[in-house]
């Protein structure tokens, strides 16, 4: 596999994963994957509306990275190597919340499976970081 085409995988699993959990938060299949239960009628200050809210944050997110990590598949070589140095020190820091979070809070294999998908993400922007401008590379 070329790096190119790792880049090009991790960015689209994250931002399609980024765009499930913002299109999803709150629904009760997404949110019982996660081990929550059913929510009660969504009201202002809810703790678990409050909870759907953040995941929502956190959904458009990792969309975001995604799309970043994607868009600088393009750039020159420096450019490509700062972004993707950046994009490793973020992802390796949601990585490591979300790896905490899947063993203390969600323990469900759909915890576990979101720290993989980010952790793939993280493997991007290695390929990134090292290989500079991918504009070219076959």
């Amino acid at each position: 596999m070329t790096r190119k085409v790792l880049v090009t995988l991790s960015g689209s699993l994250l931002s399609i994963s980024g765009l499930i959990i913002l299109g999803m938060a709150g629904n009760a299949a997404l949110m019982g994957l996660f081990g929550s239960q059913v929510l009660p009628p969504p009201q202002a200050g809810e703790p678990g509306w409050v909870g759907v809210a953040f995941a929502r944050v956190f959904g458009a997110a990792l969309a975001s990275l995604g799309f970043v990590m994607l868009a600088a598949r393009q750039l020159s070589d420096g450019s490509a190597r700062a972004i993707g140095g950046a994009l490793l020190g973020g992802l390796a820091l949601l990585t490591l919340v979300t790896l905490i979070q899947a063993e203390a809070i969600w323990t469900t294999p759909a915890g576990w499976a979101l720290a993989g998908v980010i952790m793939l993400a993280c493997v991007g922007a290695v390929g990134l970081r090292q290989s500079g401008s991918l504009a070219s590379a076959q």
